[in-house]
């Protein structure tokens, strides 16, 4: 839970799991990393930014595509996990808000976004601040991963709909479960337009039923956090059962198809 001086939003509980949930697959990193620099056209020179940059996923892939680079956090725990990784002290890392960012006005080349805005409280102000901050013309670069065809949607399902009630905490749904307002969606509301073709990439994930149930179990999605104990535990009955009756052994390892894509934005005109 979130101490009064920290965020709702902030991701300091998820420090200790955090790569374990949302880590690339081994290799899978440098070919995400390549792909940024080819669709936003970074060089040696360029200074770049992101926003929420957390342990560092995307940004040290990038380092050797873009080595000016800067990140912003309002979780110190996640930024002192990048820095302990190797790499991680050539980032330049600021303690803040993405709707207050800390630096000159057209400063960066380009701004990379990774499923951040959903999260932010006021991402009006964040998208200003982001335009404020690009120089001219420069993009921000939102990065998404693709589960759809994730062979445990099934189960996440099940656990949703059971554990959602109306004494469910909703201090954090707002922010962290706002699943229609995402991506493109949040920024064509506040006047940004994609420029190009979105690219990407395709990958195989692996886990297992058990190790699913487990990281549930420990709530290391932050959609779960907003759930009440009780729900919690009538999603994790749904959930037990929906992997029981599809995958009898709890040790088979379940294989889906996962993506990562890039998609460029400029502010309209």
């Amino acid at each position: 839970m979130s101490t009064p001086n920290t965020p709702a939003n902030s991701f300091d509980r998820a420090v200790s799991y955090y790569d374990e949930t949302r880590g690339f697959p081994p290799g899978v990193e440098s070919q995400a990393a390549a792909l940024i620099n080819q669709v936003a056209g970074l060089t040696s020179a360029s200074r770049v930014f992101e926003i929420g940059i957390g342990t560092g996923r995307i940004a040290l892939p990038l380092l050797p595509f873009a080595p000016h680079m800067f990140g912003l956090d309002i979780s110190r725990g996640m930024m002192d996990v990048l820095r302990g990784k190797p790499g991680g002290k050539a980032i330049h890392l600021v303690e803040g808000a993405a709707s207050a960012l800390p630096f000159p006005s057209r400063t960066f080349d380009a701004c990379i976004a990774s499923h951040i805005f959903h999260l932010v409280e006021d991402a009006a102000a964040a998208l200003d601040e982001t335009r404020r901050i690009l120089k001219t013309g420069a993009p921000l670069v939102s990065c998404m991963s693709k589960n759809g065809k994730d062979k445990m949607n099934f189960a996440r399902e099940a656990y949703t709909g059971a554990a959602s009630d109306q004494d469910a905490t909703q201090a954090n749904k707002p922010t962290l479960n706002r699943a229609s307002e995402r991506g493109g969606d949040i920024l064509a509301t506040h006047g940004w337009q994609p420029m190009g073709e979105e690219a990407s990439i395709a990958y195989k994930t692996t886990t297992t039923p058990r190790k699913f149930m487990e990281q549930f179990e420990r709530r290391v999605y932050s959609s779960q956090w907003g759930y009440s104990d009780e729900g919690h535990a009538r999603g994790m009955a749904a959930l037990r059962a929906a992997l029981a009756e599809k995958f009898p052994n709890r040790d088979e390892v379940v294989e889906s198809d996962a993506g990562f894509a890039v998609q460029l934005y400029l502010p309209r005109a």
